[in-house]
Formats: C-alpha cells, sequence, structure tokens
C-alpha cells in the first residue's frame, strides 16, 4: 500500500464509521463498512475509474452508502425468510375477517421488525419463544454466560418494541 493509500485511510476512515453507526446502529458493521469502502476505493483508484480527482470525497461516500444499502437489503430479506408464525394459534381470536387481516398485518410487520435484530438477538429471542429454552439452555447452546443472555434477551425485547412502535406508526397500524 502506498502512502497515498494510507492517507486516504486516515482521512476518511473516521467519517465513512460515523457514516455508517448513525445509520446502522452497530459498531462492529460500521468498522467493516469503512474497511470494505476504502479497499473498493483504493481499487478504483489503481484501476483509474476516478476521472476527477475534485470528486474523490463524494465517491468514497457513495461507495459506503451502497454498503449501507446492502446491509440493509440483506436484513430485510433475512427478515422475509423467517418462518411464518402458526396463524393456527390466533384462531380463536379471530372472529371477524377484518380482525384476521389487521392481525394478519400485524404479524408480517413483527417478522420484518425482528430482521432489523442483529443476528445473535434474533437467535436468542427465537430459542426462547420458538423453542421454549430457558436462560440457562440457551447460555450453553451459544456458549455464552447466563447474566449476558439474561440482558442480550432483554435488550432485544426493548429494541424490538421499539422499532414496532415506530414501523406501525408509519403504517398506522
Amino acid at each position: 500500500m502506498s502512502d497515498d493509500e494510507s492517507s486516504l485511510g486516515e482521512r476518511f476512515r473516521p467519517q465513512i464509521v460515523y457514516f455508517a453507526l448513525r445509520r446502522l446502529r452497530d459498531r462492529t458493521l460500521a468498522e467493516e463498512v469503512a474497511q470494505e469502502t476504502l479497499v473498493a476505493v483504493i481499487r478504483a483508484l489503481r484501476e483509474n475509474r476516478l476521472r476527477d480527482d475534485s470528486k474523490l470525497p463524494a465517491f468514497v461516500f457513495a461507495v459506503a452508502k451502497n454498503l449501507v444499502h446492502q446491509i440493509y437489503r440483506k436484513r430485510y430479506q433475512e427478515a422475509e425468510a423467517l418462518p411464518d408464525l402458526e396463524m393456527d394459534f390466533f384462531k380463536p381470536w379471530i372472529s371477524d375477517p377484518e380482525a384476521g387481516l389487521l392481525l394478519e398485518e400485524q404479524r408480517k410487520e413483527v417478522g420484518r421488525a425482528l430482521g432489523r435484530l442483529r443476528p445473535i438477538e434474533r437467535e436468542i429471542l427465537r430459542l426462547s419463544f420458538e423453542e421454549g429454552k430457558t436462560g440457562v439452555d440457551i447460555a450453553q447452546e451459544l456458549g455464552m454466560g447466563q447474566a449476558a443472555v439474561r440482558k442480550r434477551k432483554s435488550r432485544a425485547l426493548a429494541r424490538l418494541r421499539k422499532i414496532y412502535i415506530k414501523m406501525s406508526q408509519k403504517t398506522g397500524l
């Protein structure tokens, strides 16, 4: 790596991390976005794909923005791939078709909200609520301490609640 390339990292890395962190709210992902952005920019510079050097900052942040959007798309796809909640469980409470449609929409919103959680949070909630495992069992399965599982589960439920409320305010559910 040349001096120009290392100075590029020194110049843009903190700003890219901040940019990604504000959008993703995950330090590890933000660091990954910064690293992948700098690699892509250096590759583009080596291949002379940037015609005007004055446009470098805009190019760097366009690459970072695209990587953040890829992460959002991946989260959305993961949410769509989540298994459907068993609707038979809800049938006793469905007395009219409108209530059934509303319940179905709410179920989809919960699935999308789950997709916005971190994978470890989704796994802890799945093991807890879908498989009915205790904190001790989850801790053993994931190789974590019981207190860490309890704390992550609590925080995941709080985040899920916050995300769901925010999403339902937008959609009116």
